[in-house]
């Protein structure tokens, strides 16, 4: 399986298997409707993990790896999901989250996020 990095596809390989990770439209809206938080937060969150490991929370990894998988892998489940999570480990599996949500949403990137967050508002004209 071969991912296309200009569709926001990034591959996470876990044993003898790759699994084909993508933010799409769709694993956006799902993930949304999964945490109940707009996609923003949701972003920002992950960019808090990567800062700082130590507020990680599992349940919004597994929840953001489980909305990835579902464009290439529709029957994984939360649960297997989660199973990836385990045997991948959560350093490989963080990274290729982060890949996979930059390329897909690089105006919605943590990073991205994170500066205009901080940046003051415009004035009017």
């Amino acid at each position: 399986m071969m991912a296309n990095p200009h569709r926001g596809q990034t591959p996470l390989t876990v044993g003898e298997n790759t699994y084909l990770l993508s933010l799409s439209m769709n694993a956006m809206c799902s993930l949304e409707a999964h945490l109940n938080l707009p996609i923003f937060k949701i972003l920002l969150e992950l960019d808090v993990i990567e800062k700082n490991p130590l507020n990680m929370r599992l349940s919004l990894l597994r929840s953001v790896l489980w909305a990835m998988l579902q464009d290439h892998q529709p029957a994984a489940g939360i649960r297997d999901a989660g199973d990836i999570l385990e045997v991948a480990g959560l350093e490989e599996a963080s990274k290729a989250i982060m890949v996979a949500s930059t390329i897909a949403m690089p105006m919605l990137s943590p990073t991205a996020a994170r500066s205009r967050a901080a940046r003051p508002p415009e004035a009017g004209g």
